[in-house]
């Protein structure tokens, strides 16, 4: 108003949209009880009241376990739908992707700070991570405790060294164009043991 904004008519309509639209009458669907139950314990009790950030994957797997309980069936729900189902009930939450690949969607109360949610994000786990993560350490344990000779490593610097001069590369005019530089190309051009080894080297 200061600077005397104007809309278009198009765009101050779906601007006002929400204003104007009737609220839609929702029936019966699949799994009421499930849900309401799993709302209850989970969403409401957990996430809203207690101030917990969740992974979506687990609460996929909590609805999931609420419907064998009460409905006695093994149903094959997506994450997408229980997400838009639960962002129908609850718009006060906020679903998160994380940039974090060993992260998924994070599910959280919107009155919670950027803050809290990052210093939150190392803890959350699931159960399939906490077993992830204990073999990762067991792993690791494993390696500190083994040490490598120099006759070691000197007979992989061999195998490495045979690997480069086996190596067929790509057969291509300098420079190279995108399509030189494919996937495929590189798959038929790196050997897995090599690519394994400076996947290994860089962590």
């Amino acid at each position: 108003m200061a600077i005397e904004a104007r809309y278009h008519k198009r765009c101050y309509k779906a601007y006002t949209r929400c204003l104007s639209l009737k609220p839609k009458i929702v029936g019966q669907t699949l799994y009421d009880k499930a849900f309401d139950q799993f709302c209850l314990q989970i969403v409401k009790n957990r996430i809203l009241q207690g101030q917990e950030i969740l992974l979506l994957s687990y609460l996929l797997k909590e609805f999931i376990s609420c419907v064998k309980t009460i409905e006695n069936v093994d149903v094959p729900y997506t994450a997408e739908r229980l997400k838009k189902r639960i962002q129908d009930r609850y718009p006060q939450l906020v679903f998160h992707a994380s940039k974090k690949m060993n992260k998924g969607t994070l599910v959280y109360a919107d009155n919670i700070s950027v803050g809290d949610v990052a210093d939150e994000m190392p803890t959350i786990t699931n159960d399939s991570e906490l077993e992830s993560d204990s073999e990762d350490e067991n792993n690791q344990r494993n390696i500190d405790d083994k040490k490598v000779s120099p006759k070691d490593m000197y007979f992989t610097a061999l195998e490495i060294n045979k690997l480069l001069k086996n190596s067929t590369g790509i057969d291509a005019d300098w420079p190279p164009d995108s399509h030189d530089l494919t996937v495929t190309k590189a798959n038929q051009s790196i050997p897995v043991l090599l690519y394994n080894f400076l996947s290994w080297c860089v962590g």
